[in-house]
């Protein structure tokens, strides 16, 4: 599904990445993204400091272990599309993640689809901490959104939810106006 041939990584599979060992690894990349592969991505364990445009990036996205560190500037942790052998998801069953995000609009944590934290404790600084498309269950763990730990994963758009829980372009309801005008 993936029709770019440029993989925009320092570190690239069209397939799987599987990361298992004591080591760490610090990875800058000045344009595009620290890890990325087209499949499924499974860190296992390891010391990982990434600052990158996006962190990490897969279809499939498992953290089962390890201590991330992650800065970026547009998603910090990205489910994404890159395959259409199966839905995008992300779990997260153990690990220390540490995301923080630049200003704008940008993610710490995105998925095209699922997300399931199971484990681990996951602290994100961001204007908007996770987006997701298809349903987010927090089993276990810690999570921490804006240094205030929370108890369930909230979807936000723009780092916003509208109250109303109508869309607009820009995440914000506008104002009424006299007679129920809208501004155009």
């Amino acid at each position: 599904r993936d029709d770019d041939d440029d993989p925009d990584a320092l570190i690239y599979s069209e397939g799987d990445i599987v990361i298992d060992g004591d080591g760490s690894l610090s990875l800058t990349a000045t344009a595009g993204k620290g890890i990325r592969a087209n499949r499924t991505l499974t860190i296992e364990s390891g010391v990982f400091v990434i600052d990158a445009e996006e962190g990490l990036e897969a279809t499939g996205l498992v953290i089962n272990n390890g201590n991330i560190t992650i800065t970026a500037s547009d998603d910090g942790i990205n489910a994404s599309d890159k395959t259409d052998e199966f839905t995008p998801y992300l779990i997260i069953n153990g690990g220390n993640i540490s995301i923080t995000m630049a200003d704008g609009d940008t993610d710490g944590i995105d998925s095209n689809g699922d997300i399931t934290i199971n484990g681990g404790t996951i602290s994100i600084n961001a204007q908007s901490a996770i987006d997701y498309d298809g349903t987010a269950v927090f089993n276990g763990g810690t999570l921490i959104i804006n240094v205030e730990e929370v108890d369930q994963i909230t979807n936000q758009f723009e780092g916003m939810t509208p109250p109303d829980g109508d869309f607009h372009p820009d995440g914000m309801t506008p104002p009424d106006m006299p007679d129920g005008e809208r501004p155009e």
